[in-house]
Parts: structure tokens; C-alpha cells; sequence
């Protein structure tokens, strides 16, 4: 129709300007004979009349609009009354040591509180609740590291130890009362990650984090690199994850390989294991989970890796407690290792962070590619975690995974507080 109309146009000009030409060279009668074809244009201005008339009254088939929102407060609310409370007890990784260098103070926000990082003369890292005990400033916003690795308030000057107890008081004619003292938390250091141990009936750390001992000891790893995203699920999830061993059928069947996802598909074995170690008991807060390709297809229908090259590439997951995982990648080049942190920021936006290392056997390049694969195979599952719920009784079936174990598992993370942390939170 468009190209219609434009012919319609362009031929009108033409005769306009071709008629011109012929009256300006041609005698009077010759005029006469090739006088301007009034009945093509106005053929043309009917023509073109007719099309904008058929446009205007044309039907229209419009799309509804999509009201649906992973976002939205209802479905927020909707998913509180299924999903067990949103911040569970156990070690978080709260900041990075690169945050709290060179006297720098941190302020987060996470957990359904705020906080404050820094580091103490002694070199140990504190972490303390964001808001002075006395007049309630903010001390990660103004607040400086002293001379004498204290927190300074901006407000009135009142400095704090890593522990939380206040240091100095200007202006106090007294010694510095031992109730002047804000509330710390438990820090644990490793690799360069800052963890804290949460808890809400604040009791003192049940378990020490140890899955990560081999790769700070031993000298055999590099550190490769780190990946950062951000989810809107619950904590659970990326757990609950490894019990569901169909959906690698699914959702994980296009290799998450750059450009070739549309065109290899893979088969996966998988298991499960609670309670055991290499067939040792195992500590209450750890499971295990075993991931084996088998199988590679182009386009869904020729195998075309070899068995063997297959069976000696291995991944090993290790849960350590609600929100740290270990993954162990081994190959004939050596093994690759990767810590994921979960951070719950609100009660369903999560700040993913992954830190990959790698044995000294391994190329750059392959450890590189490595946590590209691993971060895309995350966001095959984005669509369904940000907008599902969750069911305590699921209808499960001959097939399905280790559901009921996993949650007497996760469920120990919670206690007869977790769910108070959150009753004011706007968000929530």
C-alpha cells in the first residue's frame, strides 16, 4: 500500500513536470494535442484520497497490555505467604576487603538492616550497626577512620572499636561509660571476602567456615576473577536448585556457551547428598551435589563428543550453610574453583557474587571461559526464580529429586526470630 501510494506521487510530478517542459518547446497547437492529462491526476488524487480513507477506517488488532509484574507489591505479598522468611541465620558475605582499604569506612545495606565496615589499627575488620547509639547519625556517611583505627562519628566525634565499645567522648567529664557501646557483629576474613555471622536470636556462630582452606593454603590456585549479578528470588533458591534434577534437562540443556546454545544440547547426571563426606558423617549445615555431562548434541540429535572426554570433566558443589556455595570444576588440565556468595538485600533481591581460582596447570583462558559459561548458566534460570513461589507440601512424583531432605536441611537455618526481622520492613 505505502509503495502504491508513492508511485501514485511520483507519477503525478512526473506528468506535472514532463507537461511543463513540452509547453515551454511546443508550438500552440502542438499544446493543443499535448495538452496536460487532467483525468491522471485527478485519478491520482482519488487514488490517494481512497488509500488514506482505507488506512483511517482500517480494523485494528491491538494487543492487550501486560499488567504482570514480578515487582509489583501484590505479587510481593503474595509470595511472603509462601516463602519462608527472608533472611536466614548462618555467615554472609557483608562487604570485600578492597572495601575497607587505605581507611575506607562501608556502608551497607542488607539483611533487612544497615551496617557499617571498617578496619580497626589491629588490622582485624569490624563490622557495627550503621546508626550512633547516641544521637542515631549515620556512621559510614561523614564517619572517618582515626589515627587510632577507631570509627569516628560525624556527629559529635565519638569513636568506636571494631568490637562496637565507644573509645573516646569528647566532651564527657567522666571515663567513657562501658554502656556507650554500639552493636558488632562476629567477622570472619578470607580470600579477600568480609563475612559476618548473622543470626536472629543473636547467638554466637555455630559452625567455622572451612570449605575454603585448600585454596588459601595450599599455593597450588590462582585467583582469576570475579562476576557480580543481581537477582529478584528468594535465598533459597539457587540452593533448592541442585535437588531439582530434571530441570537440567530443561533449562540447562542448551550449553551456556557463547553464540552455540542455539546448537549444542547436553545431557546431564546428577545426585544429591546430605549427611555424609566422602563417607564421613558430614557437619548438619552442608550437602553435597554431584553434575556429570554424558552426553553433547548438535542440534539436539548427533552426539558428537566423545565419551571419554566427557567422563573427565567433573563438578562437585559443596552448600556451606544458607548462603555460601563451593563449586570444584576438575579436568585433565587441573581443577578450577569457584566460591558463590548470596547476599540477601531485600526480601527478594539477592547480590550474587562469584570468585573464581584456578590450579596453576590451568590456562587463563579456560578459567575465563569457565566463569562465562557459569554466570549464563545462572541466568537460564533468572525467568523462573524471579517469578515463581514456593510450596512447604509440593505434588511431587516418582523422579523428582530430594525435595523433603532439602527441606529439613534448609529450614534449620531459621529460628523463632526470622520471621520478626522483616515485619517492619517496607519492602516486605
Amino acid at each position: 500500500r505505502n509503495g502504491l501510494i508513492c508511485f501514485i506521487k511520483k507519477l503525478v510530478v512526473i506528468n506535472s513536470f514532463s507537461c511543463r517542459i513540452m509547453y515551454k518547446n511546443m508550438s500552440f497547437s502542438q499544446n493543443l494535442v499535448f495538452e496536460l492529462p487532467f483525468w491522471q491526476v485527478i485519478l491520482g488524487a482519488f487514488s490517494f484520497i481512497y488509500l488514506v480513507y482505507r488506512w483511517f477506517v482500517r480494523p485494528v488488532h491491538l494487543k492487550s497490555p501486560n499488567f504482570y509484574s514480578h515487582k509489583k507489591t501484590k505479587i510481593q505479598k503474595l509470595k511472603k505467604r509462601f516463602f519462608p522468611p527472608p533472611y536466614p541465620n548462618g555467615w554472609i558475605k557483608i562487604t570485600s576487603a578492597a572495601d575497607v582499604a587505605d581507611d575506607q569506612v562501608k556502608s551497607i545495606s542488607a539483611l533487612g538492616r544497615e551496617f557499617v565496615a571498617f578496619r580497626g589499627k589491629n588490622g582485624k575488620v569490624g563490622v557495627l550497626d550503621a546508626y550512633c547509639p547516641h544521637l542515631g547519625a549515620h556512621l559510614g556517611q561523614g564517619g572517618r577512620v582515626t589515627a587510632k583505627g577507631t570509627l569516628e562519628c560525624p556527629f559529635h566525634k565519638w569513636t568506636f572499636c571494631p568490637d562496637g565499645q565507644a573509645d573516646e567522648i569528647p566532651y564527657c567529664r567522666t571515663e567513657v561509660p562501658a554502656r556507650a557501646k554500639t552493636k558488632s557483629y562476629h567477622v570472619r576474613e578470607h580470600l579477600g571476602m568480609v563475612y559476618i555471622w548473622f543470626d536472629a536470636e543473636d547467638r554466637e556462630p555455630q559452625w567455622e567456615l572451612k570449605y575454603h582452606e585448600d585454596i588459601s593454603e595450599s599455593g597450588k590456585f590462582y585467583y582469576v576473577t570475579m562476576k557480580q549479578m543481581e537477582f529478584d528470588q528468594h535465598v533459597l533458591e539457587m540452593h533448592l536448585n541442585g535437588q531439582d534434577y530434571y530441570h537440567f534437562q530443561t533449562l540447562h540443556r542448551p550449553l551456556p556457551l557463547p553464540f552455540l546454545e542455539k546448537f549444542l544440547f547436553g545431557l546431564h547426571e546428577l545426585k544429591a547428598k546430605f549427611n555424609t563426606d566422602k563417607g564421613s558423617p558430614a557437619p548438619p549445615h552442608i550437602f553435597f551435589f554431584n553434575e556429570k555431562m554424558i552426553k553433547v548434541f548438535l542440534f539436539g540429535l548427533v552426539s558428537i563428543v566423545p565419551s571419554f572426554v566427557l567422563r573427565s570433566i567433573e563438578t562437585n558443589v559443596t552448600f556451606e550453610g544458607p548462603c555460601i556455595v563451593h563449586f570444584s570444576v576438575k579436568t585433565i588440565f587441573g581443577e578450577m574453583r569457584m566460591i558463590k556468595n548470596l547476599m540477601p538485600v531485600e526480601p527478594f533481591h539477592q547480590y550474587v557474587e562469584a570468585r573464581w581460582w584456578a590450579e596453576k596447570t590451568v590456562p587463563r583462558w579456560m578459567a575465563q571461559i569457565m566463569a562465562v559459561v557459569a554466570g549464563k548458566a545462572l541466568e537460564q534460570d533468572r525467568q523462573v526464580w524471579e517469578n515463581k513461589i514456593y510450596h512447604h507440601k509440593p505434588m511431587l512424583v516418582a523422579g523428582d529429586g530430594p525435595f523433603p531432605a532439602f527441606k529439613k536441611f534448609y529450614m534449620q537455618f531459621y529460628s523463632e526470630s526470622s520471621n520478626k526481622i522483616c515485619e517492619d520492613e517496607l519492602a516486605w
